[in-house]
């Protein structure tokens, strides 16, 4: 991870901080079976993310299939954003 954060630019302070915040928003999407008010803000926090990681992965030029993580969590967020709504 160290040496992913470096090739986009990013400090090791941002990676952690990156890394807290996957973490609380993932914590966030299972809590939300339980408390779904938190569905929202976890989903949209997580796709905020995912979106940063997708456009990192475009500044340093790495392939489609190195986004892929990324593009499919995004696209699982706006899933659960969307469902709540319905």
């Amino acid at each position: 991870m160290k040496e992913e954060f470096a090739a986009y630019g990013l400090s090791e302070s941002i990676m952690y901080i990156i890394g807290t915040l996957k973490i609380l928003s993932a914590l966030g999407l299972i809590v939300s079976i339980w408390v779904p008010i938190l569905s929202i803000p976890s989903a949209s926090l997580m796709a905020i993310l995912m979106i940063g990681a997708i456009l990192m992965h475009m500044k340093i030029k790495d392939s489609p299939k190195q986004s892929m993580p990324a593009a499919i969590f995004l696209l699982l967020s706006i899933i659960i954003i969307i469902q709540t709504y319905i």
